[in-house]
């Protein structure tokens, strides 16, 4: 795990804090984060930091008062749960927290509950060999990132955390405007990048200009597309974090992948929805980039077909002597 800079955190915590939570989430999300502050620098993972959040966010609906008012041995005993029953029912309480809070919310608070889905999904349950007899069963996330704040919270009292800095203001929802928008699938170094279309224009419309997606947006990590037409899609595929790191190569700026409100591209996005590739948020973290990602952050989509910059490597400069 890489440890977490100031502003790589207030990423991590943007992409929890989609603005469609409820109320209560975001002071939940703020306290986890103060406490954990040290422990994610120090390489802790997202799951964690969500995992607390939940739990004071369940805490605090259940007693009726303010996630920041939660003590410390309060929140520490509530983790340790020392069988799956007790993890079982702390997920259920959880669970039913997210729901009441996201029905409250209305209709397009649905963040909160895929996160908790996440979190409790089983590991291959949903694979073939769940279902031909052949699934060993594995704790969800949620139990093991429980099992991990324990310690973590041991070494921590009420009167250190009080003393801790706040945390980074979560980074915002932004919205991209794009003269094109290119999508690399599993395909595209054989039949190139896709352009996203709309489904619901009608098909008498113009291909080339008036399905054309031109719009992409990322709250937390909700991403939905718009057309020219004002037709919004809710996507899976591209993730936030992959539609932040396009925009990071597309400007060459680490900075960028922070980018809030609306924003206007002269030119074109591509974004890379198959491989991990994450411009690293942290100008004091440059990274080498792959072949694939050079060539991506150089010419969008054209740059696929592009030599990586820099000078030839030493096997290529042999192959041509060969020739």
């Amino acid at each position: 795990m890489i440890p977490l800079s100031r502003h790589a955190y207030a990423l991590e915590l943007g992409y929890l804090l989609p603005s469609s939570a409820p109320p209560r989430w975001k002071p939940s999300l703020l306290y986890a984060g103060k406490i954990l502050a040290k422990h994610m620098k120090s390489g802790g993972s997202q799951s964690d930091l969500a995992t607390l959040a939940l739990v004071i966010f369940t805490m605090a609906g259940e007693q009726g008062t303010e996630p920041q008012h939660l003590a410390l041995p309060e929140i520490r005993a509530a983790l340790q749960a020392g069988t799956d029953a007790e993890h079982s029912a702390l997920r259920s309480r959880i669970g039913d927290q997210a729901e009441q809070a996201s029905d409250e919310r209305g209709a397009r608070s649905t963040g909160l509950r895929r996160l908790v889905r996440e979190l409790s999904a089983i590991p291959g349950e949903d694979s073939i060999a769940h279902e031909y007899g052949d699934f060993r069963w594995s704790p969800p996330e949620l139990h093991k990132a429980m099992d991990r704040l324990v310690p973590v919270l041991d070494r921590l009292s009420a009167r250190r955390v009080a003393r801790l800095p706040d945390p980074p203001a979560p980074v915002g929802p932004v919205r991209i405007e794009a003269d094109k928008v290119s999508l690399i699938g599993e395909f595209s170094s054989l039949f190139g990048p896709s352009s996203p279309r709309c489904e619901r224009c009608g098909l008498d419309a113009d291909p080339e200009e008036a399905r054309r997606i031109r719009v992409v947006a990322v709250d937390g990590e909700d991403v939905w597309l718009e057309c020219p037409a004002g037709h919004v899609s809710f996507v899976d595929t591209p993730t936030a974090r992959q539609v932040r790191s396009a925009l990071a190569l597309q400007r060459r700026d680490p900075a960028a992948a922070r980018s809030e409100g609306r924003l206007q591209i002269d030119g074109e996005l591509c974004i890379d929805s198959v491989h991990r590739i994450h411009w690293p948020p942290d100008e004091d973290r440059r990274r080498p980039l792959s072949r694939l990602t050079a060539r991506i952050g150089a010419g969008g989509s054209r740059g696929l077909w592009r030599w990586p910059i820099g000078k030839k490597s030493e096997r290529d400069s042999t192959s041509e002597a060969a020739r």
